[in-house]
């Protein structure tokens, strides 16, 4: 089985998803570091040089190529926020929205390391908060669309979705 973890930037897609992953002995995929290997360039690097369409038409060529079994996989935020790569999504696998509201998204992303091209030219927190607010509002149809949706900040996140994916499957070691 295939298990795709999408939500907003800086909800811990990546981190969840790896850590998923170990639990239940799949293998792990994170999509933007998968197109970074193929480009040969960052995200990034991608969004300068090529734009976000490029990159997106990049994310969607990934996932419509991806044959994977037994994975966990991260997704960009915006990822399955189309109608092509959202039925991709459905047809390859079982998906997970990890949800989180706007003010904690904000304050994570101000204070991470990684450098996120869709935000790197807003400069006060009333700017990030007003474009992750408009961007949620666009991309909570695709979001609420996946076939379990978690809360990002529960203590007990991975232990919820490891129950949840074994009761779609059994583990094929097991």
């Amino acid at each position: 089985m295939v298990v795709f973890v999408t939500g907003f930037m800086g909800v811990g897609k990546s981190g969840t998803a790896k850590k998923l992953a170990g639990r239940l002995r799949y293998a792990f995929l994170d999509s933007d570091l998968e197109i970074e290997k193929k480009a040969g360039m960052s995200v990034q690097e991608i969004f300068n040089t090529h734009g976000e369409m490029a990159f997106r038409e990049m994310e969607h060529q990934w996932l419509k190529n991806l044959d994977v079994r037994d994975t966990i996989v991260a997704l960009g935020g915006g990822a399955a926020c189309t109608s092509l790569n959202a039925s991709l999504v459905k047809s390859k696998g079982k998906s997970i929205y990890l949800s989180m509201p706007v003010l904690m998204i904000a304050d994570r992303l101000m204070h991470s390391k990684h450098p996120r091209p869709l935000i790197a030219s807003l400069n006060t927190r009333e700017s990030l908060i007003q474009y992750i607010e408009k961007k949620l509002e666009e991309r909570i149809p695709f979001y609420s669309s996946a076939d379990f949706t978690f809360d990002a900040m529960d203590k007990n996140l991975v232990d919820k979705i490891c129950r949840s994916v074994q009761t779609l499957k059994p583990l094929a070691s097991d």
